[in-house]
């Protein structure tokens, strides 16, 4: 406590968000120390001149290239911090969670495939609007790139979709196309059959009047034949004139 209270303001509020990184909350929100990489916790020379401090203080330990706090005491019996993480409580897993991977995200080469998307990053987003919390460079550049990457990409699905609503207007514009088209075909088709249709009649009712003018011609000189054709065109078209034909040609052969 002598020891915040002999910093400025601005080491104030590093060591409390470089304390707030050296510890963690078990399920049972009870506090813990955790061991921190010390390219995280120190990214500029006042972070590593106040980690320094710290250390000669023994408040934290450094080991290889890690940091920890030095007594589990501190973690738990220090009022100040008790309140900072009673305060960041809700937070802390999201602080924590954004700090581990954005560590991964650099040491990977900073690929797309690492960073926040969905309800991860709108969580985040919103923790740091939030809480205005003091990130390091990478960790504000993990979080810069994830909302950059999901605008692209809300961009790019905008995109998509007007296109596929433009190939959907086109698709439908064709089929409505098509359909006139075939429609016209179709009527042009029943047209054409029933004209079709028409004439085949017309000539038949054409040769069948040929054949009854030729019947009632040879009734006189050629009876039987006159009779058979009567017949075929009663055959084919059993009306009141063919019938008539029929009955004149029948009445005219000589065992009638």
């Amino acid at each position: 406590e002598r020891l915040f209270q002999s910093l400025p303001i601005e080491q104030r509020n590093t060591l409390t968000a470089m304390l707030l990184r050296l510890v963690a909350t078990t399920g049972s929100g009870e506090p813990v120390s955790t061991r921190v990489s010390t390219k995280v916790l120190a990214t500029d020379a006042d972070r590593l001149q106040l980690l320094e401090i710290l250390v000669q203080a023994r408040l934290v330990t450094t080991y290889d290239t890690t940091v920890t706090v030095a007594h589990e005491a501190l973690v738990r019996e220090w009022p100040r911090l008790r309140s900072w993480l009673d305060e960041a409580a809700v937070g802390q897993r999201t602080f924590r969670h954004l700090s581990v991977a954005a560590d991964g995200w650099e040491s990977l080469g900073r690929p797309d495939s690492e960073l926040y998307r969905g309800s991860r990053l709108a969580e985040a987003l919103e923790w740091a609007k939030r809480s205005h919390p003091d990130l390091t460079s990478t960790e504000r550049s993990f979080l810069t790139a994830s909302d950059d990457l999901h605008r692209r990409e809300e961009r790019a699905a905008f995109l998509q979709s007007q296109h596929q609503s433009r190939q959907n207007r086109r698709l439908r514009f064709a089929l409505s196309a098509t359909a006139g088209v075939l429609a016209l075909a179709l009527a042009t088709g029943l047209v054409a059959g029933q004209q079709w249709r028409s004439a085949t009649q017309s000539g038949r009712d054409a040769r069948l009047e040929r054949i009854l003018a030729q019947s009632a011609t040879l009734r006189a000189t050629k009876p039987d034949l006159a009779a058979l054709l009567a017949l075929e065109a009663y055959r084919v078209r059993p009306d009141a004139s063919a019938r008539n034909a029929l009955l004149g040609s029948l009445t005219t052969l000589p065992s009638f």
